[in-house]
């Protein structure tokens, strides 16, 4: 598998969407080169969440979500189909502490991977910035 760099993401060679096992060079280095373009760059979620409530939780303080947030899959869809009051021309979300969601709680590790991948892709056909998912 390719090695995901900050100039594939920018440049749009990599799809919007959900990218796993694809081996990055450096978290941190990805992270401040994609920053450095203007893009919000955040880490998803805080190490340790083990079920799908901890997890929804841990995406409304990642990603600044509105009060109105439910906490729930569909507020979660809602949330990042929109993203609007996130800067610059795209998001880029790291997840490098998937694999305990992924052990603990499997469907909704599932769950969350469907929820990112169709809002990334109805995002690229309402012409909003791109949103990628790096589960690392």
């Amino acid at each position: 598998m390719t090695a995901l760099s900050a100039a594939a993401l920018l440049s749009g060679a990599v799809a919007p969407g959900v990218h796993r096992g694809a081996p990055v060079p450096s978290v941190d280095v990805l992270a401040a080169e994609v920053g450095a373009a203007g893009w919000t760059v955040r880490r998803l979620p805080e190490a340790g969440v083990r079920d799908g409530a901890a997890f929804l939780a841990a995406c409304g303080r990642a990603l600044d979500f509105p009060h109105w947030y439910g906490q729930n899959w569909d507020a979660l869809a809602d949330c990042l189909r929109d993203l609007t009051w996130l800067p610059g021309p795209g998001v880029a979300l790291l997840w490098p502490d998937a694999d305990a969601l992924a052990e603990a709680d499997p469907p909704a590790w599932r769950l969350a991977l469907e929820v990112f991948a169709a809002a990334a892709g109805t995002r690229v056909t309402i012409a909003r910035p791109p949103l990628h998912l790096l589960v690392l």
